[in-house]
């Protein structure tokens, strides 16, 4: 679709396709998306103080998606790749992360087989 509207993305070594580009086809730098979540965290916090968010950064995002990786099942070494980890130890133990539930579901598996 981007393609189709005449943006050239960038490419940074072989890397290309990335999730945060300026209008220009640029590559938007981690600080100025971290302002920019910020800015949107603050206004929603300002306006609805009764539902109010936590601050997070876009590297946050990045560990809820290692997370969510695991818990669909992907395998360590799938998602090495997808998060462009060098070594599986790194993945590995961004998934040590996983939340309690999960946890206690995988334990389950386990009492399963007893």
């Amino acid at each position: 679709m981007i393609k189709d509207l005449g943006i050239k993305l960038p490419t940074v070594g072989d890397k290309s396709n990335f999730c945060f580009c300026s209008g220009r086809g640029r590559l938007i730098s981690e600080q100025r998306i971290n302002s920019i979540i910020h800015q949107i965290l603050e206004k929603h916090n300002a306006e609805r103080p009764e539902i109010p968010l936590p601050r997070f950064s876009c590297h946050t995002l990045r560990h809820t998606y290692a997370t969510r990786l695991c818990e669909a099942g992907v395998s360590i070494k799938a998602a090495q790749t997808l998060l462009g980890h060098a070594d599986f130890q790194m993945t590995y133990n961004i998934y040590v992360g996983a939340d309690d539930s999960f946890v206690a579901e995988e334990v389950q598996k386990i009492n399963g087989l007893m």
